[in-house]
């Protein structure tokens, strides 16, 4: 299929304009420094990792302070870290855009720090697959499941996230189709909490 995108000129005779081109086959993040230096001088500059395969790390960018900027392109399901200069403050970050789109994700402070906790019943030890659900405002009967991680038997799963967000874990089939349902979790916590959650698999059929 053809992609096309259609700019307009709006500026007048002599100015400049600049326009940007997507690159679809991939997605634009941008992360946003939104910690400014009088809350914590460490905190307000944060260096952006991006983690491979085999879980390693790598130096991606930095932002410089209260309204720092960094665009990378990068691919769905991706996942970045980002830290403070003494790496006493973390943030996970998951890409959950499609190719074509950009995401944004921002630095804040007193985010609600969550944890989940897998512990399977079965024996062949599966794994929980772990999503974001946005429902649309004004259409409840529209859901969206962003993918935010999973978690094997036994392992957790850390994520920042804020009140009243709501996650859901599932099984998946060999092809990555959903087709168990292990639970649905509400963050309750007040902004700069902590809540655990544990995932089993004694619930319904999807």
């Amino acid at each position: 299929n053809i992609q096309r995108d259609t700019f307009v000129v709006t500026e007048n005779y002599g100015r400049k304009q600049f326009f940007h081109i997507r690159n679809y086959e991939s997605v634009e993040v941008e992360f946003h420094n939104e910690l400014k230096e009088n809350e914590d001088d460490d905190k307000s500059s944060m260096e952006i990792y991006w983690i491979g395969k085999e879980n390693e790390e790598v130096l991606k960018g930095k932002t410089e302070y209260f309204n720092g900027r960094v665009r990378l392109e990068t691919q769905t399901g991706h996942k970045f870290v980002a830290y403070n200069k003494d790496r006493s403050y973390r943030m996970e970050f998951f890409v959950t855009a499609p190719s074509g789109q950009s995401q944004l994700f921002e630095f804040q402070s007193n985010r609600i720090l969550l944890t989940f906790k897998y512990l399977s019943l079965l024996p062949d030890k599966r794994v929980a697959h772990l999503f974001w659900v946005e429902t649309i405002e004004g259409d409840k009967e529209k859901v969206h499941r962003h993918p935010v991680g999973s978690v094997t038997d036994g392992n957790a799963v850390e994520l920042h996230s804020d009140s009243n967000h709501q996650f859901q874990a599932f099984h998946a089939d060999e092809n990555g189709n959903l087709e168990r349902l292990l639970g649905t979790y509400t963050v309750t916590a007040d902004r700069g909490g902590k809540q655990h959650f544990i995932i089993r698999d004694d619930n319904e059929e999807l």
